[in-house]
């Protein structure tokens, strides 16, 4: 909160740390966005002047609208005097107490039929919206939130989609008016049935596409149509509940997420590892400055944002409106991801991935501008990316930029290239390859309905699922070469080391693994066929343990076997309602089961972290012994 108030005073506290916080956030977040809104024409030049009027630094203001309504008399206090000083009289039709109240109520969304300080806006909505209330910040900042965590996270969730569609579609106009060229093209094609029937259905088929493809550039703007979040309850639940899930089963994360780096392999080859290697005996530079220039594009975000988890499991964004046990588990749940080490690994993997797909588009660009021939496979990734070759070999005109080191390694400096839109699609192409081989779910990788709060809670764990099947499966049966082939052989080997190394967490002997048992736990956790396993899973419980990976192994793989049929179904908070009423159910029942001391331990966050299961299994087994008849 003191980083928030201190960027709206010029980047000035006397805590040197915060100022210097505020002064990043600055550099990094505040301006590039703002100037690439004034670029694309999505800020105007006269809304930021007049922000700096209202603070002494640009700082896009979120109202606490909790706060206003259990203060309201306060804050029209504050603004009726407001009014009085800076208002004449004759320049309003009502009392200044009535102009207050208006202003509040457009302020909190309300209708108000007079609003003359206020405008109302249409397609601007957050930070790109005109600042036309022009009380000082300074007046009103006890109504305002300052946590820079949390404007900082809503100015880059609301500028960061609208610019991409303004620079893809040159404009969002264009892009919600992509609804009406569905139907035009429908209506064009139903002229051409022969059939009332067939007119009807392609004239249907047009409406649902309309509005599927609406939805779906509402959820990449992060516009909820829905109840705001304040009073929607539901919804809150849902994201404390996907949290806890998180941090009670997702322990062993880390360890489970060996495979990635097969899928390194299949996606860049060896010539990654051998890079690294080499980037190894110079400190890690090379390494080092791919993570800046990735992190300066938006991902490999992990230590402070949990990019890929939230992606991932559905953690969700975090709301202004919370609550103390809301802004705990939210806290909690950074704190966990990074004592299980996802986040580190991520970050970890993701700058690798960096330095590998940026030296691989700028080998091609300077292959090309050089007139020598590129592989079939360099070509096809660079058309993946969204990179034309003329724009490879403009990229050559940029070398003066670059940087290279030892090992094959080249590192870009985009921010220093004088074509910035090139500069911009280098950035995009290195993100989507990232999030491609370090697989980051996007809106397409699972359906719609997924992405609604009841959704999200009941597809949670799942997502990664869909996003490995699009991914890695379809995509490597499409690609069909010798490096996807040693790709999907490694995320199989990672996979057995994953197993083996949760063994060990777990206090068994691996050796004691039948082959059917190995291999059946090493495709599951490869990832390879993660959407085959779901069902699997699913057909394993609803037949009494009757399904293929079953019958090879003997029994379930290791990490499905604790689900219960209605967490498989239903997602895991269904289960932990499950274990909620199993463990209640006991208190009231003459013994304890094993199930019972199950389910109570599935309730406790972290129970099931790599680094300390293993003493957890031996408490269980203590406990089971003494307690159970």
């Amino acid at each position: 909160a003191e980083i928030g108030r201190a960027s709206r005073q010029n980047d000035k506290s006397a805590n040197p740390h915060v100022a210097k916080a505020a002064e990043m956030y600055r550099a990094q977040i505040v301006n590039p966005f703002r100037d690439a809104g004034l670029k694309r024409g999505l800020i105007d030049a006269a809304d930021v002047k007049a922000a700096k009027k209202t603070a002494l630094s640009y700082f896009t203001r979120i109202y606490d609208n909790q706060k206003i309504l259990s203060r309201q008399g306060d804050f029209l206090d504050v603004v009726e005097r407001w009014l009085r000083t800076t208002v004449k009289k004759g320049d309003i039709d009502d009392d200044y107490r009535v102009v207050a109240t208006d202003v509040m109520n457009a302020i909190l969304g309300n209708s108000a039929t007079r609003v003359p300080l206020v405008k109302l806006h249409g397609v601007k909505r957050g930070p790109m919206k005109e600042r036309t209330f022009m009380i000082p910040d300074n007046l009103i900042e006890e109504f305002l939130v300052s946590d820079v965590r949390v404007v900082m996270a809503r100015y880059i969730r609301t500028m960061v989609p609208d610019l991409a569609f303004a620079e893809r579609f040159s404009g969002l106009k264009n892009v919600e008016n992509a609804g009406d060229l569905i139907l035009e093209e429908a209506q064009a094609l139903a002229q051409k049935a022969t059939t009332e029937k067939a007119r009807l259905k392609i004239n249907n088929q047009g409406r649902q596409e309309k509005e599927l493809v609406l939805a779906m550039i509402n959820k990449m703007r992060h516009i909820d149509v829905g109840l705001n979040a304040a009073y929607d309850v539901p919804k809150r639940i849902g994201k404390v509940a996907r949290a806890i899930n998180f941090m009670r089963l997702l322990g062993g994360v880390t360890i489970s997420s060996i495979p990635d780096v097969g899928n390194i392999m299949a996606q860049e080859g060896l010539r990654p590892f051998g890079m690294l290697a080499v980037d190894m005996l110079s400190g890690f530079k090379g390494f080092r400055m791919a993570k800046n220039e990735a992190q300066m594009m938006g991902t490999a975000l992990e230590m402070g944002r949990s990019q890929r988890l939230q992606a991932m499991f559905d953690l969700g964004d975090r709301y202004a409106v919370e609550n103390a046990f809301e802004r705990g588990t939210d806290l909690a749940q950074q704190y966990f991801a990074d004592f299980s080490g996802i986040n580190l690994w991520n970050t970890a993997l993701k700058s690798m991935t960096s330095m590998a797909v940026s030296s691989r588009i700028l080998r091609a660009a300077e292959k090309l501008a050089t007139g020598q021939k590129l592989s079939r496979r360099d070509v096809m990734k660079l058309a993946k990316s969204g990179i034309s070759q003329d724009d490879a070999i403009f990229m050559m005109k940029e070398a003066d930029n670059w940087e290279r080191l030892p090992g094959g390694v080249i590192i870009a400096h985009s921010d220093q290239w004088a074509n910035r839109s090139l500069a911009h699609k280098f950035g995009s192409a290195l993100v989507r390859d990232v999030d491609n081989t370090i697989i980051t779910p996007g809106i397409g990788d699972a359906p719609l309905w997924t992405t609604t709060s009841l959704g999200m809670t009941i597809f949670q764990f799942k997502r990664f699922t869909w996003a490995s099947n699009q991914r890695i499966l379809l995509a490597g049966l499409q690609t069909r070469d010798a490096t996807t082939l040693a790709g999907v052989v490694s995320m199989f080997s990672m996979g057995v080391l994953s197993m083996t190394l949760h063994d060990l967490a777990s206090g068994r002997d691996p050796s004691e693994r039948e082959l059917g048992d190995v291999i059946a736990n090493g495709i599951d956790r490869s990832g390879i066929m993660a959407l085959f396993m779901e069902g699997d899973s699913l057909m394993s419980k609803a037949l009494s343990g009757n399904s293929p990976m079953s019958a090879l192994a003997g029994q379930e793989p290791d990490r499905r076997r604790s689900r219960n049929i209605t967490g498989q179904l239903l997602g895991p908070t269904a289960g932990l309602f499950q274990d909620m009423v199993t463990a209640t159910g006991s208190l009231t029942s003459d013994s304890l089961t094993s199930a019972d001391i199950k389910a109570y331990r599935r309730l406790v966050p972290g129970q099931n972290l790599f680094y300390t299961k293993h003493l957890l299994n031996q408490l269980q087994e203590n406990i089971e012994d003494k307690l159970v008849h």
